[in-house]
């Protein structure tokens, strides 16, 4: 037999075993997925084009109809002014990143990224050859260190990663902060990859930034987005990437190679996500903010945990260093307890954390702090 590529190696196991189900009784909070059904319009919308026979090849950008309303979109609520030949439609935001990586990265490039962070980013770079590199967070809360993330830069560095609102960490960045990023970026003529799948979740009055719309950042950059969080649309795998043409012309040719384009009966439905379904989207920000501050509360109390309250997406990222524990270890009570979250050592950095998802019923979040608070209830 050959030998399999040597970047194989360099992908991190362990991380899917956390979504293939728990014992029986267990209350899962593992899973990034809404739990609300994708919005009645849209099922309705890709159940007409099925029956019409809308089953054959499109254009590979996507349908205009589709491209226009992503267009609109952009520039309506971030303030983005794109072409329709810069927005290429995806299969899920995932292949956007994977698409970007290839495109802008080469074979000993760095990417910066605020860590703890969402572990697909590390394979996402290797694909191309590249490597993460990983800068900390400020002490107490989970905002970018930005004098770390200047000493990490290197002759290599190539890209700045941004992921906000974030992903384990539920923090959203503001706009100093993403400002001295971009402004870094300038400076070191880097480009910058923006993940803004949770745009859409944000709470406590706070607002969502697009990193392009910063002076001197549009031509640098790559932002992705998709259906999948804010309108309950996972399996459905859609997502696009916007970017000037200069970066979204490789890109569109990697994703017409690799994937063609997603499935052609749904893309009407996904241009309905965009323009008629905003109430839905309120309606399920909501209950995640009820959510939210019910979790927030409720951790605070456990003996040895500390949570900052979360900013958006709709994750808990408790700092629970201080039962003298590690991750792997509190993961393991809280299964016999009957709670699966996910142990933070599998994030970059994230050794000492848990990641909850708040994305399921009220009912089973108040069940799983019951048990909680009961593991480690003082002796």
């Amino acid at each position: 037999m050959p030998k399999l590529a040597e970047r194989n190696s360099a992908i991190p196991a362990g991380f899917e075993s956390f979504f293939k189900g728990a014992p029986p009784g267990c209350i899962r909070l593992t899973v990034g997925e809404p739990d609300f059904p994708t919005p009645r319009e849209v099922v309705e919308a890709a159940k007409q084009d099925l029956d019409a026979g809308d089953t054959h090849y499109v254009a590979t950008g996507g349908k205009e109809v589709l491209v226009r309303a992503i267009q609109e979109k952009l520039k309506r609520e971030n303030h983005l002014d794109y072409t329709l030949d810069e927005i290429t439609v995806t299969v899920g935001a995932k292949e956007a990143l994977v698409d970007a990586s290839l495109a802008l990265l080469n074979p000993g490039d760095e990417v910066l990224i605020p860590a703890p962070y969402w572990p697909s980013y590390d394979p996402i770079c290797v694909y191309a050859g590249a490597r993460a590199v990983p800068f900390g967070l400020e002490p107490n809360h989970y905002h970018p260190d930005l004098e770390a993330m200047k000493s990490a830069v290197t002759k290599r560095t190539k890209a700045i990663l941004i992921n906000s609102p974030n992903n384990p960490t539920g923090a959203a960045y503001g706009r100093l902060e993403l400002k001295a990023m971009v402004d870094l970026a300038v400076d070191r003529d880097l480009y910058l990859i923006s993940d803004e799948i949770y745009e859409h979740m944000i709470y406590g009055g706070r607002s969502h930034f697009a990193v392009a719309s910063f002076p001197g950042a549009f031509e640098r950059t790559v932002t992705i987005n998709g259906f999948s969080k804010a309108f309950a649309m996972t399996g459905w795998r859609f997502g696009y990437t916007a970017a000037p043409k200069e970066l979204a012309v490789p890109m569109r040719r990697i994703h017409m190679h690799a994937v063609t384009h997603p499935a052609s009966f749904a893309h009407r439905a996904a241009s309905v996500a965009l323009t008629q379904c905003a109430g839905s989207v309120r309606t399920m920000v909501e209950e995640y903010d009820r959510r939210r501050k019910f979790l927030a509360k409720e951790l605070n109390a456990v003996p040895g945990w500390r949570l900052p309250e979360p900013e958006g997406a709709f994750y808990a990222f408790p700092d629970v260093r201080k039962t003298g524990l590690s991750s792997a270890q509190v993961y393991d009570k809280l299964l016999a307890a009957g709670v699966q979250v996910i142990p933070g050592h599998l994030f970059p950095r994230g050794e000492g954390y848990l990641r909850i998802s708040y994305a399921t019923s009220m009912k089973d979040l108040q069940t799983a702090s019951e048990r909680i608070k009961k593991t480690f209830a003082p002796a």
